[in-house]
């Protein structure tokens, strides 16, 4: 038997990368509201039922309120592969014996007999005695039906037993089955041989590795550059990066009140993907309750990020982002701003109200920022010099990363670090 060229393909294990870009929509199920004690003589609150109550839902007489929270995660996939073709290093031979008499004892001897025939020649092939197994025993009762009797006649008994052995010097399998079958002689069943690897752990890795390329590579086709658009209301927006070498374009996470919804529109053109996240119509402020947004964005794709909303809490966490530009138009917000480092220049927009910001600009990359409104307060770092309204980097035309920010804001209170 020539088994020199016998190859395993071995397939990856667990090779579906998710790219989440918009479109079906999954809910946890709705926490049931719990109620507070209504007051002396005033109606019970109506009891929870499975369905989520609509936010302005309240007791008769209390006008007690039951928001419920849920989950959203929006999305579409695609899916990586990856195939690594890997030479086998252990041949499993199946065999077994098949022995019939008159009784039980007799057929179990005579399969006995082949059977320690069988395993003796095995081990003189080189397959230690771990590496056998049995796999099957049976005894069969041999019949046939007896036409003038009408009922089964007992012919006889058959026993059965079949063993598999692990054969690491392939050099040795045609040897082996041969020996087994002059061990065995008439008794003897070859019920058939695979050839496996016996560690796949880094030819798996490899597999795995390479889907995830190959799901990257879709990802990328997707979109090399996304425009994001983001409005809220009294919400809080987290904004950052996926892992490392992640497969998703973006993923967003969105805990919000009973009686909201959200909006995610996604669009492509060419290259580029456009994004819009926003609660549904009628919902912009969600009548207060639980609304903590986080979207994350893919590492290797430009982003340009739009931020609009209202009284909300705002952490920008951009540093791992390949940033292009930041227009943010906010009312009375926090926010918290971490630029990141990348070649070229990233403009920066920020037209708020009563809003406290604070940037954070790393230390390699250079910045313009000037103000067009009436800042409250204005605090930036020393190594940022002021010229008039504008504070200035040392070398900033000649830098490779730069940062140009406009502030247009009315009673704010800015940080530049």
């Amino acid at each position: 038997m020539d088994i020199r060229h016998t190859r395993l393909i071995v397939p990856a294990v667990a090779l579906a990368g998710v790219l989440l870009i918009g479109g079906c929509t999954s809910a946890a199920a709705p926490v049931a509201p719990v109620a507070p004690a209504a007051p002396a003589g005033a109606a019970a609150p109506p009891a929870a039922t499975g369905a989520a109550p609509d936010v302005s839902r309240s007791g008769a007489a209390a006008g007690i309120s039951y928001p419920v929270q849920y989950q959203q995660q929006v999305g579409i996939s695609v899916s990586g592969e990856g195939r690594v073709a890997v030479a086998p290093d252990v041949a499993v031979l199946r065999l077994g014996v098949e022995a019939d008499a008159s009784t039980v004892a007799e057929a179990s001897a005579k399969a006995a007999t082949a059977m320690d025939g069988i395993m003796a020649s095995l081990k003189r092939n080189g397959v230690a005695e771990k590496d056998i197994r049995t796999q099957n025993f049976n005894i069969t009762q041999l019949t046939r039906y007896d036409d003038k009797q009408q009922r089964q006649i007992v012919l006889g008994y058959r026993v059965s037993n079949q063993v598999s052995a692990q054969l690491r010097d392939l050099s040795k399998v045609g040897a082996a089955i041969d020996d087994a079958a002059k061990a065995g002689g008439d008794l003897t069943r070859v019920q058939g041989i695979s050839f496996q690897v016996s560690n796949p752990t880094a030819a798996v890795t490899q597999a795995r590795d390479q889907a995830l390329k190959d799901a990257l590579g879709k990802a990328q086709q997707i979109a090399k550059a996304l425009n994001a658009k983001v409005d809220f209301g009294a919400s809080s927006v987290r904004v950052t990066a996926l892992p490392t070498a992640s497969e998703q374009l973006w993923q967003g996470r969105f805990e919000v009140s009973s009686g909201a919804d959200m909006d995610v529109d996604f669009s492509r053109a060419g290259d580029g993907a456009t994004l819009a996240v926003r609660p549904e119509s009628g919902h912009m402020s969600f009548l207060g309750g639980k609304n903590d947004w986080t979207l994350r964005f893919a590492r290797d794709v430009a982003v340009a990020l739009t931020v609009n909303g209202g009284a909300g809490d705002l952490d920008l966490d951009l540093r791992d982002l390949r940033l292009t530009s930041l227009d943010m138009n906010i009312g009375a917000s926090n926010a918290n701003i971490r630029l990141p480092s990348v070649p070229g220049v990233v403009k920066v927009d920020v037209d708020g109200g009563a809003s406290n910001v604070e940037i954070h600009i790393p230390d390699d990359v250079a910045a313009r920022i000037r103000s067009d409104g009436g800042l409250t307060s204005i605090s930036v770092a020393p190594r940022f010099k002021k010229s008039g309204d504008v504070y200035l980097s040392d070398g900033y035309d000649a830098a490779e990363r730069k940062v140009d920010i406009t502030l247009s804001t009315g009673a704010a209170s800015v940080t530049i670090r």
